[in-house]
């Protein structure tokens, strides 16, 4: 279905932690992994995404957890492509916390 894109968002990161605010016509990422986790807060938007082997609806509002090395894509529905679309998302290293998350 999609072709996964391996990536490493934290590879200049000293702290083990970055912060993106997203802006933007419409989610339409590519498929893609990477060793940080990902807290993602969609501020406005609305389509489909695909985390793993699950595809759901996404709305405003949302919060969602990504684990490390988990497969994943954020798409708006078509009817949103020309609508604004804004998240702020927190990429993070596990070891930031001490060993504390498995």
């Amino acid at each position: 279905m999609f072709k996964l894109i391996k990536t490493n968002i934290l590879n200049a990161s000293v702290s083990g932690l970055a912060v993106v605010e997203r802006e933007l016509s419409c989610f339409n990422t590519e498929f893609h992994s990477h060793p940080a986790y990902e807290l993602v807060y969609v501020k406005r938007g609305r389509g489909r995404r695909v985390i793993g082997a699950s595809m759901e609806n996404f709305n405003d509002g949302e919060l969602i957890l990504i684990g490390s090395d988990l497969p994943h894509v954020w798409v708006s529905e078509k009817e949103m492509k020309d609508a604004d679309s804004s998240s702020l998302v927190l990429y993070f290293k596990k070891e930031i916390f001490g060993g504390c998350i498995l």
